[in-house]
């Protein structure tokens, strides 16, 4: 009962955040944007660390320009790793999903367009190991990005721009799935690829 209530609550999050993206569109039809992304992921947790190491962290976000210098981003983000348990040494895996919204704010329109920003991001934690158990935990917490994009012309009637992304990040999550809480979050240095429509 408790998992379907998260579940509601985290897709109620999804549309608010997706309604509150297609409100915004015509505010600033000019630059509209979609991106998949790779980023090596270093926890901050040292205890997390210990049991899964650290890892490759995949991603998917939809901006726009909505005011001047302000974007507007939603953005999902999957990391899946193997370790063992520190005492018994018994396989398990791990599987995070943030989902979140973000603004960002661009200082500089040159050839590389730097930027920072924030937002909340709502976090879905999954253990599991060979004996068949599964630990949940859903939350939320907040992130901020820094980073610079360039823009390269499109193909004409196809896209208008593709666009390269280097970044960094970091999401900050505190849970308890377990009897000992942690911070599922961490740093993230990566690159996105993408193109405006």
């Amino acid at each position: 009962m408790l998992d379907r209530l998260k579940s509601k609550r985290a897709k109620s999050v999804l549309l608010i955040g997706m309604g509150f993206f297609i409100f915004l569109s015509p505010l600033q039809g000019e630059i509209a944007r979609l991106e998949i992304s790779a980023s090596y992921f270093y926890p901050i947790e040292k205890a997390f660390r210990n049991i899964y190491g650290k890892g490759v962290k995949y991603g998917f976000d939809i901006g726009r320009d909505i005011w001047k210098n302000l974007e507007l981003h939603i953005e999902f983000h999957y990391y899946h790793k193997r370790g063992k348990l520190t005492y018994t040494r018994e396989g398990t895996r791990v599987i995070i999903r943030p989902l979140g919204a973000q603004l960002r704010y661009v200082f500089l329109k040159k050839k590389v367009h730097l930027y920072a920003g924030g937002g909340l991001t709502y976090n879905i934690f999954e253990e599991r190991n060979p004996i068949g158990t599964t630990v949940k935990e859903s939350k939320f917490g907040f992130s901020v990005r820094t980073g610079g994009y360039t823009r390269i012309k499109g193909l004409k009637k196809v896209v208008k721009e593709f666009i390269i992304d280097i970044y960094i990040s970091y999401n900050y999550c505190r849970m308890k799935p377990v009897e000992i809480g942690f911070n599922i979050g961490g740093l993230d240095t990566g690159v996105a690829v993408g193109f405006t429509f």
